[in-house]
Formats: C-alpha cells, structure tokens, sequence
C-alpha cells in the first residue's frame, strides 16, 4: 500500500555557487529580470532564501513509500503534478514557475494575466511545447506573424522558431511549456 510521507526532498542553497541561483541569474541576465519571482534584479536572483521561487519549487517532488516485500520499503518520486501548485499570478511580469526539470526536459507552468506577455524567444537546441489550460493570446510566431491560441490548444516551436503570447483576452491564459532537452538554451527574439 502506497503512503505519502510528509518530508519534501529540498535544495540546498550553496549562494552563488548554487546551480538553482546561476539558472535564475542566467534568466535575469538574457532579460534584464528575473523571470523567477517577477521582481527586477540586474545580477539575477540575489536572496537565496525559504521564499525564493526557484529554491522553493525546484524540485518538489513527492515522496512515495510502498512495500515491495514484507520488510523492505521502497522510496519513490512522484510522477504526477498538480497544475494549481505551480500557478503563480503575478501583478509585475509572468512568472515562469518550474514544475521539473531534468537533463531531458524543463516543465513549467505560466499564468498570465490579461495583457500581460511571455517575451518573443527561441530555443536554439531544444522544442517547447505549450498546452494552454485556459484563456487565450496572440501567439507571437516570428516574421510578425501572430494567431489566437485558445484553450485546449496545442503549439510546438521546434529548435529556432519564435514563439512568445500576450493575453489579449480577459481571463487568464494559463499554459504548461515543455522544453526538451533541458540545455534548449533562451534567446530573445523579434515577434
């Protein structure tokens, strides 16, 4: 019989060292923000603290223990997420709240308030796939080429397409983005 343990695995913040703050650094400096907690820094995520957004989401993996055989329990990680722990809102910028991630593949789920944007951006070595949860956007595709991107919906950007929205509608555009491989690579890009 499967049981949830109460103990959640947490990073240990190692200051500048730490590879959580040198991927929020990262971020801030590719867009003058950090894209973490939605607060502008020049030299990215500077408070490494319980109520970091990136010390406190990465890995939240639940635990799992199960008996294989009498005596001898086994530990495993949760492979399902709730959506709702994840969605962030955010009065300033979206704020990119970071499911898991993996060599293989970055999850992240995006809330985003009506006229609010995910900035225009390409992955040079990785797709991302969004699957909208709710609301809608203009979908930036590069070239200036825009399209509504609805509920239900599905868009994949493919290694060096654009890709981007603003919530042009009145609720929010809620959407779980897929990067694979987790070493895509960011870079800001025209509409």
């Amino acid at each position: 019989m499967a049981t949830s343990s109460s103990p959640r695995r947490m990073p240990t913040c190692r200051g500048a060292a730490c590879a959580i703050c040198v991927i929020a650094w990262l971020t801030a400096i590719s867009t003058s923000t950090s894209m973490w907690c939605g607060r502008r820094y020049r030299n990215g995520c500077r408070r490494c603290s319980s109520n970091c957004p990136p010390c406190v989401r990465m890995p939240t993996m639940k635990t799992v223990t199960t008996t294989v055989k009498e005596g001898s329990p086994m530990t495993v990680e949760s492979r399902i997420f709730s959506v709702a722990e994840y969605v962030q809102p955010s009065e300033g910028e979206p704020i990119r709240s970071v499911v898991l991630e993996t060599r293989d593949s970055i999850i992240v789920v995006w809330h985003v308030h009506p006229g609010q944007e995910i900035a225009a951006h390409i992955h040079p070595h990785g797709q991302d796939t969004w699957t909208v949860l709710s609301g809608m956007a203009d979908y930036f595709q590069g070239n200036g080429i825009v399209r509504a991107l609805r509920e239900g919906e599905i868009a994949v950007a493919r290694p060096g397409q654009v890709h981007g929205a603003r919530n042009t509608g009145t609720e929010p555009f809620v959407l779980v983005s897929v990067v694979a491989s987790a070493n895509a690579g960011f870079v800001l890009a025209e509409r």
